[in-house]
Formats: structure tokens, sequence, C-alpha cells
């Protein structure tokens, strides 16, 4: 499951419902799937199946939605409404254990540049009532997003670090990606080192997309206690394919103000 910009439904309706169970009983939600995780579109290939499988005891009923998929400066999602993605169905139910197929597609030819696009599963509320023997119960509803991507004719990978500014006790570095088509990084690490040579910390953090042209900012938190001693920072991003490599000479270490 992907996350948006806000704090997604699921995650929401979970923290509501915890904080209702001292009162309202218990919460749960449905069990489903959707195959693929991404789907890859091209001049040759310009539509692909997504399937959706009801893996609950009970009916599940669903909407779907597209929006265009681009990110900001710091590398988060930024979703504007599109009619570039078509699909059918659009609104759907399923049976416990039924699954359906859902043709998607897009209305214009790939560019010179990847076209970034997210498909939005959503659960929508049963139109049965729980009974009374169900007591009090919430249900979390679950929306899943499927990135779609229309690659261009001419693909060309490409990405390098931009180590970035020290902030108190705060390190932020990027990494931009100089290809065509979309990077998805794996994780992203910093070490700092010593006069000696020395390893005196290493902070990793979780990667994700970095679509073409755009760069996504990571932070990590610096020790204070070896700052003054710290002489260079080495950074490392593993992506699906290789590993960047970058460091940044710190002579006179990286304490903050």
């Amino acid at each position: 499951m992907n996350r948006t910009r806000c704090l997604p439904r699921a995650i929401f309706l979970l923290a509501l419902a915890a904080g209702l169970l001292g009162r309202a009983g218990s919460a749960w939600g449905s069990a489903f799937n959707v195959k693929p995780t991404q789907l890859v579109l091209s001049g040759k290939a310009g539509s692909a199946l997504l399937t959706v499988r009801n893996e609950s005891a009970e009916p599940l009923r669903f909407q779907l939605s597209a929006f265009a998929w681009d990110q900001n400066s710091a590398g988060q999602m930024a979703l504007a409404a599109t009619s570039e993605v078509v699909f059918f169905p659009s609104l759907l139910s399923l049976a416990p254990g039924e699954a359906r197929n859902i043709r998607i597609g897009v209305t214009v030819p790939p560019g010179s540049v990847e076209k970034t696009y997210r498909l939005f599963v959503e659960e929508l509320p049963s139109l049965v009532k729980p009974g009374a023997a169900a007591g009090h119960q919430i249900k979390v509803l679950t929306r899943m997003s499927i990135p779609i991507f229309l690659v261009p004719p001419a693909a060309a990978a490409g990405a390098r670090i931009e180590p970035g500014t020290l902030r108190y006790d705060k390190l932020a570095f990027a990494v931009k990606n100089t290809g065509n088509v979309h990077l998805q990084v794996r994780n992203a690490r910093v070490r700092g080192v010593g006069p000696a040579n020395e390893s005196l910390f290493e902070r990793t953090v979780p990667g994700w997309y970095v679509l073409a042209g755009g760069s996504r900012v990571f932070q990590v938190a610096t020790p204070r206690n070896v700052c003054a001693r710290t002489r260079r920072l080495m950074f490392e991003v593993d992506t699906e394919g290789s590993t960047l490599k970058s460091q940044l000479d710190t002579r006179t270490g990286i304490c903050g103000p």
C-alpha cells in the first residue's frame, strides 16, 4: 500500500478506531488484494489488466479513480485530476472470494519523458447495516494506490547524489533523477568518518520513487558527541539496479551553530 501527501484514509480511520475502542468495542477491516502492484504502459502496450480479489468473508464494494502523479521539490507526492487514464469499470462489487479484472489504459501517446499516474482502489462502506449481534464495531476502510508508468520510446536512466545542508543536528541530502524514467530508491545511507578514517556514525533511511527529472530530499539526525571529529560524510543510495556513491569533506566537522 502506498502513501499520499496527506494522512492515508486507512491510517486515519485506524487511529480513530483506536481512540474509540474503549467505548466502541472493536475495530476490523476487510481483506482484499490488488495485482499487479504497478502498471507499466508503452506505445506498444497501451493498456493492461488489474485484478481486484475479495479475500474476506463478506461482499465488498470499490470505487476507482485516477490522478496525474508528480512530486514537489522535496520529493513528496503531488496529485492532480486527469482524463488521460481510462478504466472500466469504475465501480464494482465482489462477493466473498470473487475476483474481477479491470482494463486500464491511457488516451495519450508516450512522450520524451515518462508520464506517471496513480490509480486508487478505494473500499466503499457496505450497503448492509450490521446486525445487533455485531455490537459496536468500527470497520476500517482501505484505499490502495497503484502507480502507472507510461514509458518513453527511448528510456534512459540516470541519477546522482547531491549533498545538502547541515542545520543544527540535521543533515539533508538529495537524490536527483537525471534520466527520463522513474527511479526507485530502496534505501539511503550516510556515514560519518573521523580523522583516522574511523566510522563515527551511520544512518539509514528508507527510500521511495524519484520521478523523471525530480529529486527527493532525505534527512537524518547526526549525533552531537562526534560532530566536531567528523571529517567526511560518505553517502550510498541503493536503487533497483545499482548503488550510487558520493562523499563530502567536512574538515571543520559538522557541528551546527
